[in-house]
């Protein structure tokens, strides 16, 4: 809740009211679904704030959403992750006696006689969990369905630090009924005997976390898993989609596909606000006109997104990185045309040539500003995919320009 979500002033028309306030509105969302579905308990498996609070406000919100929870006589079982850990939350409020925070030092297990389920779950008393916490976990309680709360990695995942780490296998052979587990924020089925679960984060908060987000429901029955079902509550959605140029001919079709595109998502967002990042790749018969002047071709895409969806989507960003559909036929030619294309084409394919340009390149990135040193899709300028974008795009304006 309450993620900064820092630089959001830099993007163009960007809806900043609606982004910084989509985590508590999905939490919130959560909060009326636990008190639709009359639920037993609510598990939060760590990360629940992103640091320590900027002021009492987000902790405060916290504890009225608990009351709303408390007042139905709904249980609330916490452990906390790196990001909430117990030595980076500074600022302390008294909670409702319905939320459970697991303790730091060693696993905890609370039986829930009234159902026959048992919680066991370690909080982490540092944002740098590095060691295997569920090799302490304790055996499973006789008679009841067991619960394992774990903040971690599983075998590790790509993009996110190892905290906690521990094997899937090892996890499986504990004898517990089901994981509950946090840290990564995309939702992920690891097993289903037992269950092993990552339900993912509410709301996604940058183009990284694209697609439906939300939390799982799980209906038991004589202790027995009887389903896990997926639930979304984010109330915006961000997607990453790419244009395939291929299906054109000229630019207005390519835009009647990129219209086509956003009709089409917002209907699966289900009146949810949209936040699209659009790349357009692949040949296009008139990419002269794309090359030439990609900053118009932009704006008429974010004008299309406007007209469609007035108040209810906003386009992120536009990557053009479309190609001329006769490119390959160019070369072999014998003319100037043939040796420009055979330039830029002997560079892309030659490693040491990429090197040499990216060596040239190093004084200068080295005095970008830091907030341009890494993309939005985590490529950092001089790495050699970087690099070899960069020349396909030279290449495509040399083209152009060429035939102008």
């Amino acid at each position: 809740m309450d993620s900064p979500l820092q630089g959001l002033e830099a993007y163009e028309s960007a809806p900043i009211k609606e982004i910084r306030s989509a985590t508590r509105r999905a939490f919130e969302n959560m909060i009326k679904l636990c008190m639709e579905e009359e639920v037993n308990f609510l598990i939060i498996s760590g990360d629940l704030y992103d640091g320590d609070w900027k002021d009492f406000n987000t902790g405060l919100f916290f504890i009225q959403q608990m009351s709303l929870l408390r007042e139905r006589g709904i249980q609330v079982f916490i452990v906390h992750g790196n990001h909430d850990a117990q030595s980076r939350i500074t600022k302390r409020l008294r909670l409702p006696d319905n939320v459970t925070q697991l303790r730091t030092l060693n696993p905890e297990t609370i039986l829930m006689e009234d159902i026959k389920v048992a919680i066991h779950g370690q909080s982490f008393l540092k944002a740098a969990e590095l060691k295997n916490l569920a090799k302490n976990y304790p055996k499973p309680a006789n008679g009841y369905f067991n619960i394992g709360i774990l903040h971690t990695s599983v075998n590790g995942r790509e993009g996110h630090e190892n905290y906690a780490p521990c094997s899937q296998e090892e996890l499986a052979i504990k004898g517990y009924d089901y994981w509950a587990l946090g840290h990564i924020h995309k939702r992920e089925v690891l097993n289903e005997n037992p269950y092993i679960l990552f339900p993912g984060c509410l709301q996604g908060r940058h183009i990284k976390e694209t697609g439906p987000k939300g939390c799982t429901i799980l209906e038991l029955r004589d202790g027995k898993l009887l389903s896990a079902e997926h639930r979304a509550v984010d109330v915006l959605r961000w997607q990453n989609i790419t244009i395939d140029a291929n299906q054109t001919s000229n630019l207005d079709e390519l835009l009647d596909l990129v219209e086509k595109t956003i009709h089409e998502e917002i209907e699966k967002a289900e009146e949810r606000f949209l936040a699209i990042r659009f790349n357009l790749e692949g040949n296009c018969k008139n990419d002269e006109a794309i090359t030439q002047n990609p900053e118009l071709v932009k704006q008429q895409i974010r004008g299309r997104a406007a007209d469609i969806g007035a108040g209810v989507v906003w386009v992120e960003k536009v990557n053009i990185s479309t190609r001329y559909l006769n490119e390959a036929s160019l070369i072999g030619s014998e003319d100037a045309l043939d040796e420009l294309n055979s330039v830029f084409t002997s560079l892309i394919e030659d490693p040491a040539a990429i090197a040499e340009i990216q060596s040239e390149f190093s004084t200068l990135l080295s005095k970008l500003p830091p907030e341009i040193k890494e993309t939005d899709d985590g490529i950092k300028p001089n790495n050699s995919d970087w690099m070899e974008k960069l020349i396909h795009d030279a290449m495509n304006l040399s083209v152009s320009k060429f035939k102008a």
